[in-house]
């Protein structure tokens, strides 16, 4: 049984860190077996019980559990925002560490002074005979260099021939067993290491360790964990995280705490062996990561004594997403590992990777570039890349010899002045409209083109290739090729390119000068064996040159063919293989729908790629939006004013709106400048849409294509990110999951988002209206006054709140000096839409909330029922879950309710009484419900074409107005004064 002790907690300190409590993996406890303790003790243990919003902020509950042998006495738990692995003038020898019991699988991993300077302890532990633990770690300078000069001592069962120097790094693979093992790494006096880095941590050779300490810290989450007992079938890759020892805080975690954080206190009673208790905190607002400390005074002793830490497993806030993202399957020059290097290092999440559908499928793109026509739009362009001084030099189209067609493209270039020094040379970048050059390296590409050297300068020049490929982090790759000539050499007429002996090395080969050869360089295959990212490349760039050593020279180029073995959804699932070097960025892959106008990103639980064979430009938009909401997805409308640098004309903006924004569930509002329309046009658009009541959610958009200028991670033109999780409202929905592509849809179809600036939104924002409604609820009802709040924490000082209504600033608050904003409004009965935004002190945007939608109907295309909230003479309605809700109909007699979709569920509250039948509108047949009649709320599944209700008594529901109720008590009075004055007739 659990006694729950709600009491009021004591606040000890203030300042939160942003998001929502997500509690959804184990906890641990930490500190050290006491020397004295009897054979039996108490071993206080937390749980996560959960935790719910309330109009004064945020209640978490913790289960206190006594797994001991011994009752434990009256103590206190503390819940805190502040990392307890340093506490400012605790030493290193009070470093709190987790202590393995015996059948614990652990490494836990923590500093200590030495005599001769300084040591870093490891040890783990398994629980059988069999076990062994396998690692990398090393410790590193202030400027994250490997430190030399390193003493390791084996400790334990740990053997030395286990532990092996790789470079700068310390590798084991040891044996464990049950009274396990590890080694301790000495630092050379006078050297002072800042941080050390753990990697790859396996058990037994095939599962990541479940549980890993860094002092009494869980980081577990940083290692992929595999409950098997056999190899993963893809290899895992590097997992690995960096723990500063100046201050742990400054972890790779995601925010570090505050000095003036959280810090609540309340006391636990005694418990038995096996007993629990619940404690219940209440916070004024969410924090970002909290820690709960049981017996922090040490008034228990337990079979593991210090401070007794419990730590959440996963980041407890609203999740950062970036949901347009291009890499090396697109026409940009970013590969994945950019990307996720950039977004990594600016606190996303999860992304969403979008990459063309068209080019996934390869549409359009032609196998040969032919050059029978002029350069130009909307063909083939030779731009100038390098000229060196001393030449002049050329590349045309010439029908003097050809291959294919009548006419060859002819690259010549002659000396100006003599010989001697380096020889000079010039280059052109080869490219095609709508970037049809590029191609994935990932496609399995191969490049042949035929080549004619001219004989009357066998000797005097070379012929070279540049083959650009994807960015990579902190690197530009390219691929070389140079083509001599030779006479009577008998060089076949076809030639396969070798590949280059390293990265920036140069592939050479001869050919015969007079005739057409064949030249065809391997790509992919050359890119798989040299480069460390592999096929995470495209071809971004082609370029094309010579050099002329003396006199003239003269080169023919024809019959360019850029030839792929592999397309489709193959593509999509090796780019998901790509993702798993960054273990706390999630990944999911989609696609972006955009072979004509408009274009659409489609969020579905299982990715799929529009079938062209049958998809025309006339039914190309309802195929989208079918196939998303067939899939219970969400889609999105993207760049609304224009894509490229080219605007929408006005008319294709009023067809937009006319048309309602074509179904879509999300709007692109977020872009600082697209298309020459800054962000104010975008949210104006945006607030059109919201009053011709279409009922869509705003979101915020990098679109990156690239990793230079405009990447959309850092700030630049487009680096807006969504947040989606709790913003104002009642929660009623689980927490997002970052790692659950299902979550993540949910609460993009639910609505529950803000978005903005990553670098400059730090803190918590809520829009509550009514104490019931947050952003993304869509209000069916009649027309009445409303009351927002729009409440702020650590939002940037001196700047100001906006609330927008109906698309006018209906009010400002400005932001205090401590960075918090309260700004509470009543809302006209004629509202229709009402949202939030949040500006710095130099009119810079910080972030934006989702809008509340009040309407008098339903949308003519529906919403889901996540974000219905319907008020009805019958009931309070809220909806749930992802079903399509179309249709609604609410009177005294029943309920009419049309819709689509497989999941989804209606809650009514104070309906006054359970329904007489329920019947499913496609089959007729029973609908299985529930009613609770002491809360008076009934639960509906909603499936199916929708359902039909007829009340057992339609009377109560009179009771619901006002004025039926001022009726019904006159007759009850009437009644009563009746009996007592009715005419009495006296018995004979």
């Amino acid at each position: 049984m659990v006694k729950r002790y709600p009491g009021s907690a004591t606040r000890l300190g203030a300042g939160w860190i942003c998001g929502l409590l997500l509690l959804a993996l184990p906890w641990a406890t930490a500190g050290e077996r006491g020397p004295d303790l009897p054979p039996g003790a108490p071993d206080l243990v937390a749980d996560p019980a959960g935790f719910q919003s309330t109009s004064d902020g945020l209640q978490v509950r913790v289960v206190i559990s006594n797994r001991g042998s011994r009752p434990s006495v009256a103590t206190s738990v503390r819940l805190t925002d502040r990392p307890p692995l340093q506490v400012p003038g605790t030493t290193a020898s009070a470093f709190p560490r987790h202590e393995i019991l015996p059948g614990e699988r652990a490494l836990v991993i923590w500093p200590e002074p030495a005599s001769s300077g300084w040591r870093l302890r490891v040890r783990w532990r398994g629980n059988t005979g069999s076990d062994f633990f396998s690692g990398r770690l090393r410790l590193e300078d202030g400027d994250g260099l490997p430190l030399s000069g390193l003493a390791v001592t084996p400790v334990g069962a740990t053997l030395p021939g286990m532990l092996v120097r790789d470079q700068d790094w310390i590798r084991w693979h040891a044996a464990t067993g049950q009274t396990g093992g590890g080694f301790d790494l000495t630092v050379p006096a006078g050297v002072t290491p800042h941080s050390f880095t753990l990697a790859d941590p396996l058990l037994s050779g095939v599962a990541h360790v479940r549980q890993v300490f860094i002092g009494n810290w869980w980081v577990t989450r940083y290692f992929r964990s595999s409950d098997t007992g056999t190899p993963p079938d893809e290899p895992s890759g590097p997992a690995q995280v960096t723990i500063s020892l100046d201050d742990p805080r400054l972890a790779h975690v995601d925010i570090p705490a505050r000095s003036d954080g959280l810090m609540l206190e309340l006391e636990l009673p005694p418990l038995d062996p096996g007993g629990r208790a619940e404690l219940v905190f209440q916070l004024e607002s969410p924090v970002n990561e909290y820690f709960v400390e049981i017996d922090p005074r040490d008034d228990v002793r337990e079979i593991r004594e210090g401070n007794n830490t419990a730590v959440h497993r996963r980041v407890p806030r609203p999740v950062m997403v970036a949901l347009h993202t291009h890499a090396s399957l697109s026409e940009g020059t970013a590969s994945v590992d950019t990307q996720m290097d950039l977004m990594s290092r600016s606190g996303y999440d999860a992304v969403f990777w979008t990459e063309h559908d068209w080019r996934i499928i390869g549409l359009d793109f032609p196998p040969t570039f032919s050059f029978e026509e002029d350069p130009g739009m909307p063909g083939w362009v030779m731009d100038p890349r390098r000229l060196d001084p001393g030449l002049q030099a050329q590349a045309v189209p010439s029908d003097q010899r050809a291959t294919e067609g009548a006419r060859s493209l002819e690259i010549s270039a002659r000396r100006s002045g003599p010989g001697g020094g380096r020889p000079p040379s010039a280059a052109w970048g080869f490219r095609h409209y709508r970037a049809l050059h590029v191609r994935s390296l990932a496609q399995d590409l191969s490049l042949a083109l035929d080549l004619f050297p001219d004989l009357e300068n066998p000797f005097g020049s070379e012929f070279t290739i540049e083959l650009e490929l994807s960015d990579q982090p902190r690197v530009h790759r390219r691929l070389l090729y140079r083509v001599e000539t030779l006479p009577g050499s008998g060089a076949p007429r076809q030639v396969v390119m070798p590949s280059p002996l390293s990265p920036g090395a140069t592939s050479v080969v001869t050919i015969e000068p007079g005739r057409w050869t064949r030249l065809v360089i391997p790509v992919s295959s050359h890119a798989r064996a040299l480069l460390p990212e592999g096929l995470d490349n495209a071809l971004t760039g082609i370029q094309f040159g010579i050099t002329v050593h003396e006199g003239a020279a003269r080169w023919n180029m024809d019959n360019l063919q850029l030839e792929v073995a592999v397309s489709g959804d193959p593509l999509l699932a090796l780019q998901e293989s790509w993702t798993d070097f960054y273990p706390a960025l999630a990944s999911h892959v989609s696609a972006e729908i955009s072979y004509y106008v408009p274009h659409f990103n489609s969020y579905t639980p299982q990715r799929f790629l529009l079938d062209y064979t049958t998809v025309t430009e006339d039914n190309y938009v309802a195929d989208a939006l079918d196939e998303t909401h067939r899939r219970q997805g969400a889609l999105s409308l993207n760049h609304p004013l224009g894509f490229g640098f080219i605007p929408y004309p006005p008319e294709y903006l009023e067809d937009e709106i006319q048309h309602r924004l074509f179904g879509a569930d999300l709007l692109e509002a977020g872009y600082r400048f697209r298309s020459g329309s800054d962000l104010r046009q975008h949210l104006a658009f945006w607030d059109r849409a919201l009053a011709e009541g279409i009922p869509v959610s705003g979101i915020g958009v990098t679109d990156a294509h690239g990793s230079g200028r405009g990447n959309g991670f850092t700030r630049d033109e487009n680096n807006f990110a969504t947040w989606l999780g709790w913003f104002g409202g009642i929660n009623d929905s689980p927490a997002v999951d970052p790692a659950s592509r299902d979550s993540l849809i949910d609460a993009l179809l639910a609505g529950r988002l803000v978005f903005g600036d990553p670098l400059l939104f730090h803190g918590s924002l809520r829009l509550d209206m009514d104490q019931i409604h947050g952003p993304g609820a869509v209000v069916i009802g009649p027309a009445r006054v409303h009351t927002v709040v729009v409440h702020g924490e650590k939002l940037p000082a001196g700047g100001r709140a906006d609330l927008v209504l109906d698309g006018r600033v209906h009010k400002t608050v400005p932001i205090d000096a401590a960075g918090r904003v309260q700004l509470e409004a009543d809302l006209p009965a004629t509202a229709q839409a009402v949202r939030a935004e949040i500006w710095d002190s130099r009119g810079e945007p910080v972030v934006f909330t989702n809008a509340i939608l009040l309407l008098r109907d339903l949308p003519p295309e529906g919403i889901p029922a996540a974000r219905l909230r319907a008020e009805t003479e019958r009931g309070f309605l809220t909806g749930n879950g992802r079903y399509r809700v179309e249709r609604l109909r609410v009177d005294a007699h029943g309920l009419t309710l049309r819709g689509s979709g497989r999941s989804g569920e209606l809650r009514m509250e104070r309906v006054g009484g359970e329904p007489a039948v329920v019947t499913a509108i496609d089959s007729g047949a029973p609908v299985r419900w529930t009613y609770d009649a002491a809360t008076d709320v009934l639960t509906l599944p909603l499936q199916g074409s929708g359902l039909n209700l007829r009340w057992s008594s339609p009377a109560l529901s009179l009771a619901r107005s006002p004025w039926s109720l001022l009726a019904l008590t006159v007759a009850a009075l009437g009644l009563i004064l009746w009996l007592l004055f009715r005419p009495r007739t006296r018995r004979s």
